[in-house]
Formats: C-alpha cells, structure tokens, sequence
C-alpha cells in the first residue's frame, strides 16, 4: 500500500519532554471546519494538567518529524471510567492545522481485507514509525480484535514491551488511494499477535 505524505502526516507521534507517551490520529472530515485528535484513553492516565502534550507527525520523504500542534489534558473529552471505550479526543480548529488531507469514517471494521495502522513504538524510542498490516479477527460490542502475522519480540525485550506506544495509533483501511479510518488501537494481547481497536460509532 502507497500512501501520500498527506495522508501519512494524519497518524502522529504523543510526546512529553522529548519522552513518548503514545500514538494519535488527526481525524480531518470534509467540509465540518475541525479536526479531531484521537487517541487511547489511558494514554493519558500519568499525565498532569499542567504538562504540554507535543503532537508530531513523520515526514517519510525527508525522514524526519513535523511538529503540528500542543495540547493539554484540560480540554480532553474522555468516556467516564465506567465506560470501558478506551478512546479520548480533543476538537481542533482546522484553521490551526491547515491543509490536512480530509479521510473518510467507517463504523466498523472490514473482514477479508489488509488493515493497517502507523504506530511510534518503544522499541524504536518514538524515533520513527511501526507500520503494521492485520486483518479483523472477530468483533463485538464497541470493538475488535485484528490480528497480525508480524513478530515485535526480539532477544532483549518482550513484544508487550516492543509495541507500547503504539496505544492510540488509528486504524485505517486503503482504497484507491483514500485512507477509511475505522478505530483506535488500544491493546496488544502478544500470545495471540491480536490488537484490540475501539470503533469510531462510539465517538
């Protein structure tokens, strides 16, 4: 699958102090005039309302970060602790990030076809991107388990250790060169190489 820079820049880096906290997704819908930024909800579970949130995205073709925007934990929208959806979002105007490619919302994820999402993995420090490809395993309620054939344990460190950071990355299927985002990446279960993803109708 070949994606656009534009359409890359959309899946972004959480980072406080230089220090990565997870993965987000800049949700850009067509003719509303603001951008959601989403991400897993117990991303921010350890961080304080006084620490800024660095939000960037990674330029494939200059191999390098954008910074795009900063943002606080005091104007998040979270599902209350009693609701299991693992998902939390700010509103943007768009006019604060500009020129974002606009994608399409699915409420539920596709069987029979390549799914994918973009994710900054501890394993690489944050530095650069995880691209992984799965496949919809079963669903239920709000959410999905997707499962992949990619390996992330290595000699030193566990797989669960390898993918943290990646909570929050947006999961998305191609069509013809269109990015359909259909949930949020919350959860890796590694004796079964499945994510969980909350979908989108619950936002």
């Amino acid at each position: 699958m070949i994606l656009s820079d534009k359409l890359h820049e959309l899946s972004v880096r959480l980072s406080i102090d230089g220090e990565l906290i997870g993965s987000g997704f800049l949700l850009n819908i067509k003719e509303q005039g603001i951008v959601y930024l989403l991400t897993a909800r117990h991303v921010l579970d350890e961080v304080s309302e006084d620490e800024i949130i660095d939000v960037a995205s990674f330029n494939y073709h200059d191999q390098k970060f954008i910074d795009k925007i900063q943002v606080n934990i005091s104007n998040v929208i979270k599902f209350p602790e009693t609701d299991e959806t693992d998902i939390a979002l700010w509103i943007l105007s768009n006019q604060v990030l500009p020129d974002l490619a606009t994608v399409s919302v699915n409420e539920t994820v596709p069987g029979k076809i390549d799914i994918h999402f973009d994710g900054f993995p501890a394993a690489y420090k944050g530095e650069e991107p995880l691209p992984v490809m799965a496949k919809l395993s079963r669903s239920f309620n709000n959410k999905s388990k997707i499962r992949t054939d990619q390996s992330f344990e290595d000699n030193s460190s566990t797989a669960l250790a390898n993918v943290k950071g990646t909570s929050g990355s947006g999961l998305y299927w191609e069509r013809e060169g269109e990015m359909i985002l259909v949930g949020i990446i919350t959860n890796y279960e590694a004796r079964f190489k499945l994510f969980t993803a909350y979908h989108l109708s619950e936002v």
